[in-house]
């Protein structure tokens, strides 16, 4: 922008702009994956949802078990994503397990009495000092020399925002009139530590994400945002 405020911090990075918004926590919480009936008995995946409100909002979640982002369907401001994570003997059974999200959006107009604001020209607001922002702390590539990526991010509480979903390679109905199930690869990430590692699977079953038609499209593993939610 040529005219207007502009905060950049030590780093080169801006933290305040009139006319972006910066993204700050709006909510958080924690969700459980469900038990999946229906569906194959091998390669289970158990699935989870993640509902909330906002303008554009960014979800990043944290769980030390590989998890992955199946999905995102928007109605007017009411945006659900959906989540799955592999519930078999070979890769870990998820079923009943949580895990932690923080959603950042557009930051709302709180009423502070204190500390610097911006709005941009429509009279929104784009910063408050006295609300808490998305941090990125890196990106882990999906694929590094063929293997899956993984970096360390020491010091800091790390979140997880998914750059890419899951691969719905077929859908079918084990008997008439049952649910669909589909089966899915996908390229997911966990926390592991200090460390942040891309987990990759195919050809795992969950119920009803995707109607029945295709052919569906191979996608390749997908970089992984890393967030530091430290005290968030």
């Amino acid at each position: 922008m040529s005219a207007g405020i502009q905060l950049i911090g030590a780093s080169g990075a801006w933290q305040a702009d009139e006319s972006f918004a910066s993204l700050a926590l709006r909510i958080q919480g924690t969700a459980k994956f469900s038990t999946v009936t229906g569906a194959p008995p091998f390669n289970l995946a158990v699935t989870a949802q993640v509902t909330a409100q906002g303008d554009a909002p960014v979800i990043a979640v944290r769980a030390d078990f590989a998890i992955v982002l199946t999905g995102c369907y928007v109605n007017g401001t009411t945006w659900q994503w959906s989540f799955a994570a592999p519930d078999n003997a070979q890769d870990g059974h998820n079923a009943g397990r949580e895990f932690a999200w923080f959603v950042f959006d557009r930051p709302l107009d709180l009423g502070s009495q204190a500390g610097l604001q911006v709005f941009d020209a429509q009279g929104r607001m784009t910063f408050d000092g006295m609300q808490r922002y998305l941090r990125v702390a890196g990106v882990v590539p999906g694929s590094q020399g063929g293997q899956p990526g993984s970096l360390d991010f020491p010091g800091i509480t790390t979140a997880m925002i998914f750059t890419r979903v899951a691969i719905v390679t077929s859908v079918f109905q084990p008997t008439p009139g049952s649910p669909y199930v589909d089966q899915v690869s996908f390229s997911g990430a966990r926390v592991d530590g200090t460390s942040v590692r891309v987990v990759s699977f195919s050809a795992h079953f969950l119920q009803g994400i995707v109607p029945p038609g295709g052919p569906y499209p191979a996608i390749p593993a997908g970089d992984v945002l890393v967030a530091d939610v430290s005290n968030y």
